[in-house]
């Protein structure tokens, strides 16, 4: 009688690691070693060394010898105590399932005599605690009767006598026969604590029943300390009184993992014959883009049953490998994946190679080295942003941002978590966030509105939008600046703080504070001083930063005289003067057409007598030949610009014009010049 309802593995792929002989061995010497009572095995390893995999294959090579040796007779069974409450429930729990297997699995007449018994036994155990007088914790079937005290109840005697009678009944019946029983036990490290202690306990209870292997898999040292109590003493010695030998599986190799992951994905695509797989592109993105995620056998059998899930709904035009590194980064790069998600426009908009934005993020999103990551992710990105739907397989759409969400990050009271929380945000979403935040001010308290503040403030640059806006207007910003406005008036005590952000602040910041700094008297120094040292941080003054038009802007605002002055100085220069043209000239183009379009914003800050006039200047100027040709070009559409009744689009053929006419000017200027001398 042979009962095996643990699967059978796949030989050719345990081959790979080396481990068939060894599971054999090891199955002959359980049928034929001679042990009074039972025996205990165990299988040792580390998460994902295969140790799952090794227990199978043992129970399943003694299944497969069973029936040439014990008369054929012999059980074995995979034993789950997973939902045992206490000692006595798994108890019974494991005398219930061995007697349904010798039950359903032999004609033997003494066999199912036998399971009768254990049937019994286990309904005596599983009605113990409703019996008056009982501990649950009394360890009956031990023999341990004294334990229960003289306190008990006449009936409660009976019950133990009768159990303890039904036990001895079973191991003599047992002793007669020459079956042997082996119990599978899997992962007894990823138990409840308690769990294992009554697992344990059981092992203790159970190790005079005849002809029994219990063969179990943990990782030793996760078990060690599970198994560590003051009342029972240390769990290593609590470990090896339990356990008689207990075998360690060696670390599986990269060239061994390689192997399994091979061979996995060989047997897949058998049954995807419709998938293309560039065995030249594998071999030159698998080292750097899947082998080094690769760390145990666990790791490659989820990536590959997510594989086998995404391959049921590829395209036959699907990259496979690409497919794979993006399953290897979903699965052990879930932040890395998660930004691919979210930013998809910043992806496809991002020219050659990386996006600037994720290049900055990636050694805080990485779990991996960054480098690692940003090496495997160049092999990719050219596929990935001409074909993302293709790829981006099995990833739940994103839900909008609700009240219960803002509340539950509001109630934090932690800057930096609710700053991720931003960062970790699509720009829509920023904004209903922010938005709700204005709507719960009310109910915050002053330390909630503090964090927020900083959160907010150091979340500044994922806030404000990247592109620039086409007007000088806060109304992209206008939720985040509202919300730092509202903050600072409720939070009374945050100037002092804020002062100091101020020395630091980025020009992403200023952006959010300077409007509503400025209803604070005490601080509209600090913030037109902040404003002043970020221009004079770069060649360009503050004409060099993101969103210039804002920030010049709200400088003016803060401080008109200042701000009057530092323009002055900056449009004396020549190339800062080109730099401020430029700064409102768009130049959007295809590969048809390419065209000038200017915004007027710069009328807030200059006439357009004074850049006529200074534009003029700068083109009848000697040098102004030796300026980039592109400057040249703005400088060109930008009077063309100015020059007509209505906005048009300046194409290259008026902007040429413009320069030819302007050239032929400069030389008869300079031609005048000379015939005026000369006579």
């Amino acid at each position: 009688m042979t009962e095996n309802n643990v699967s059978l593995p796949n030989q050719k792929e345990e081959d790979l690691l080396g481990r068939v002989p060894f599971a054999s061995q090891l199955a002959a010497a359980i049928l034929n070693a001679k042990t009074p009572g039972a025996f205990t095995i165990g299988i040792c390893g580390g998460h994902g060394s295969g140790k799952s995999s090794m227990l199978k294959m043992i129970a399943a090579k003694v299944a497969e010898a069973m029936p040439e040796q014990r008369d054929g007779t012999g059980v074995v069974m995979r034993f789950r105590p997973w939902n045992a409450g206490n000692f006595e429930q798994m108890t019974s729990a494991f005398f219930a399932q061995l007697s349904e297997h010798i039950s359903t699995s032999t004609e033997d007449e003494e066999l199912l005599r036998i399971g009768q018994k254990m049937e019994r036994y286990s309904s005596g155990l599983s009605m113990l605690k409703l019996v008056p007088g009982i501990n649950p914790g009394v360890q009956i079937v031990s023999g341990a009767l004294h334990q229960a005290g003289t306190s008990l109840q006449g009936t409660a005697n009976a019950n133990i006598r009768d159990l303890q009678r039904q036990k001895e009944e079973i191991i003599a019946a047992l002793r007669k026969q020459t079956c042997r029983i082996v119990v599978v036990i899997d992962d007894v490290d990823r138990m409840m604590k308690d769990q294992v202690q009554h697992l344990f306990r059981m092992l203790d209870t159970l190790e005079d029943l005849p002809a029994t292997v219990f063969l179990l898999a943990f990782d030793r040292e996760a078990l060690v300390k599970m198994l560590d109590t003051a009342r029972e003493g240390s769990g290593r010695e609590r470990l090896d009184n339990a356990i008689q030998v207990m075998f360690d599986l060696p670390p599986v190799t990269a060239g061994q993992l390689q192997e399994v992951m091979h061979h996995h994905i060989s047997r897949m695509l058998a049954g995807y014959p419709d998938i293309r797989v560039d065995q030249e592109e594998w071999a030159r993105i698998y080292p750097a883009g899947i082998a080094p995620y690769l760390e145990s056998v666990h790791d490659v059998n989820r990536i590959i049953s997510a594989l086998t899930l995404k391959s049921a709904l590829s395209q036959p035009e699907t990259d496979f490998t690409v497919l794979a590194v993006l399953t290897v980064l979903q699965m052990k790069e879930p932040d890395v994946f998660a930004w691919l998600v979210r930013n998809r426009t910043l992806l496809q908009e991002a020219g050659e190679g990386l996006p600037a934005e994720l290049v900055r993020e990636l050694p805080e999103l990485a779990c991996h080295e960054a480098e690692t990551v940003a090496k495997t992710l160049r092999l990719i990105m050219g596929e990935l942003k001409e074909n993302y739907d293709l790829y981006m397989l099995l990833v739940p759409a994103e839900a909008g941002m609700n009240r219960v969400d803002v509340e539950a990050i509001m109630q934090t009271n932690d800057p930096q978590h609710i700053a991720r929380v931003l960062k970790d945000l699509p720009r829509q979403k920023k904004a209903q966030f922010l938005l709700e935040v204005r709507r719960n001010l009310a109910a915050c308290t002053p330390e909630q509105k503090a964090a927020l503040l900083a959160g907010i403030l150091q979340a500044a640059e994922e806030i404000v939008p990247r592109a620039e806006p086409e007007g000088i207007s806060l109304s992209p910003y206008r939720n985040a600046v509202l919300a730092v406005r509202e903050l600072l008036a409720e939070n009374g005590g945050g100037k002092d703080s804020l002062a100091r952000l101020l020395a630091d602040s980025t020009p992403e910041s200023m952006i959010l504070l300077a409007e509503p700094l400025a209803e604070i008297p005490e601080l509209k120094e600090a913030v037109t001083k902040r404003l002043g040292t970020l221009s004079a941080e770069r060649p360009y003054g503050l004409l060099e930063t993101p969103h210039a038009e804002v920030l010049c802007l709200l400088w003016k605002q803060l401080d008109p005289d200042g701000f009057e002055e530092h323009l002055q100085q900056v449009l004396k220069d020549p190339e800062r003067f080109c730099r401020f043209v430029r700064l409102f000239i768009r130049r959007p183009s295809d590969e048809r057409v390419i065209y000038w379009r200017v915004n007027e914003n710069y009328r807030v800050f200059v006439s357009d007598e004074f850049m006529a006039a200074r534009i003029e200047e700068i083109r009848n100027d000697p040098s102004f030949g030796d300026l980039e040709p592109a400057v040249q070009e703005d400088l060109a559409a930008f009077s063309l610009q100015q020059e007509e009744e209505k906005k048009i689009d300046i194409t290259v053929g008026m902007v040429e014009t413009r320069l030819l006419a302007w050239g032929i000017q400069r030389q008869t200027n300079k031609l005048s010049g000379r015939y005026a001398s000369e006579k």
